[in-house]
């Protein structure tokens, strides 16, 4: 898990003096440069912001903004021969969102987790690896351990930086946040309505006239719904009778019946989802 380091010598020793000592030591001078607004500077075809300054017909980057847009984190230091100008990268973990599905205990100690979500690169099915080392904490900073973890927690996951491209993928988890747990219902959808104004599914008993339901479950902006292995589907895949899984709460009304918005459905019938 290390971190890659970059380490620039700047051998000016007087870069970090106060300007008058600078010009009192004869270690500057004047240079005319043209800061050209009309270019733009994009990592990854994203827009920066950043303005590049021409000098001589060369283009020169701010550093420490340069490096902020390129994932490392710019410190200065002395080193041998002048000071150094540090670069260090944090883009080397990658972020996951989303739900326990599962977790196992090995025979090691650690434990892995089945989880279903979001993540940065490595799908939305993902098997973490957690074990001693891992830095696990609630939403408040409050230390967990292993056996804190359960099926149907919420939890955002900072993992990697090496992928195992296997079918889920795998990864480490360096750091796990718990957030609020989940109501686990899993069952055969007794009827869902899907509208322009939103998705309602629910749960009960009885056929035609005679249908009951004891719960019912909204979806909203953030509410997902995906199949097994963690692939996106459309709310108008779900269909009255099919099996799911529904990670929902963790508020629920005292109306009849209860309602409770969705977090997550895992469509558990085969449904395939489009290539998109």
């Amino acid at each position: 898990m290390k971190r890659k380091t970059a380490i620039l010598l700047v051998t000016a020793a007087g870069l970090l003096a106060t300007s008058a000592a600078a010009n009192a030591s004869g270690l500057t001078s004047k240079v005319s440069g043209l800061l050209r607004k009309d270019v733009v500077v994009s990592i990854d075809g994203t827009e920066t912001g950043i303005q590049p300054v021409f000098i001589d017909g060369k283009a020169y980057l701010p550093a420490r903004e340069a490096a902020d847009a390129l994932g490392y984190r710019l410190t200065w230091s002395e080193g041998e021969g002048g000071k150094q100008i540090i670069l260090e990268d944090e883009a080397d973990f990658a972020l996951a969102s989303g739900i326990i599905a599962s977790i196992k205990k090995d025979e090691d100690g650690s434990v892995t987790i089945e989880f279903l979500g979001r993540s940065q690169g490595a799908g939305n099915w993902i098997m973490f690896k957690a074990d001693g080392k891992s830095e696990i904490a609630d939403e408040n900073g409050e230390k967990r351990k292993l056996d804190d973890l359960k099926e149907g927690q919420r939890i955002t996951v900072e993992y990697g930086p090496a992928v195992a491209l296997s079918f889920p993928p795998q990864a480490y988890a360096n750091k796990i946040t718990v957030g609020t747990q989940r109501f686990i219902r899993e069952e055969a959808v007794g009827d869902v309505n899907v509208t322009d104004e939103g998705v309602r599914v629910s749960f009960g008993s009885g056929e035609g006239a005679a249908y009951k339901p004891d719960l019912v479950l909204n979806a909203g902006k953030e509410s997902a719904i995906v199949n097994a292995q963690g692939q996106s589907l459309e709310w108008s895949d779900l269909k009255k009778g099919m099996k799911i899984r529904a990670y929902y709460g963790p508020v629920v009304t005292k109306s009849i019946p209860p309602q409770s918005p969705i977090d997550t459905i895992v469509v558990l019938d085969e449904v395939k989802a489009e290539q998109k």
